[in-house]
């Protein structure tokens, strides 16, 4: 873990007013990197991270958004269960995004990469999208159980789905209407 994130060597994180954000409001965005999560923790904080918080900065719903991610780990055995980046009312964000340790995926990627597993007759990428259907949104699930779903949203449509957005609300209006 990069010592600027881990939470035991930080005195305080703060989000203050300054004369270009003068009404610094404080957005904190934490993300699950658990095992349980794999790979799809490196997609949501790469891509994910990276599109809400460049949504948040352009768009400004707030008036000075400041935002902070913090990736939350397994707090009985990771060695960096929990990382906080600085807040930031700028692009600085990307760095520390990039620089946060996702232990999971370091631990597993040792034991089979998606390129071994290309091996076994599928391409990474086709793992890459089923690994993130784990993702969808309950409500998309729920649907399909009732069998009330669109009738092109098959298990083939899903599985052949590129760029899944990773909201929720983003995949209901893709999949749903």
């Amino acid at each position: 873990m990069h010592d600027d994130y881990d939470p035991g060597r930080i005195a305080m994180r703060e989000s203050r007013d300054s004369d270009e954000n003068p009404e610094a409001i404080p957005i904190i965005i934490g993300i699950d990197i658990t095992g349980s999560m794999g790979v799809l923790a490196e997609e949501l904080v790469i891509r994910g991270l990276n599109e809400t918080f460049t949504a948040l900065l352009n768009r400004k719903p707030v008036s000075d958004p400041h935002v902070m991610a913090m990736a939350i780990g397994d707090a009985y055995c990771d060695a960096a269960p929990l990382q906080v980046t600085q807040f930031e009312a700028d692009l600085r964000i990307f760095e520390q995004l990039r620089q946060l340790w996702l232990e999971a995926l370091a631990l597993a990627r040792p034991k089979l990469s998606l390129d071994q597993l290309a091996k076994f007759g599928r391409s990474p990428e086709r793992y890459k999208r089923l690994l993130r259907l784990s993702y969808l949104s309950p409500s998309i699930v729920a649907t399909v159980l009732e069998g009330t779903q669109p009738a092109r949203l098959t298990s083939r449509f899903l599985q052949n789905l590129d760029g899944l957005p990773l909201t929720w609300s983003e995949q209901e209006q893709l999949l749903l209407t």
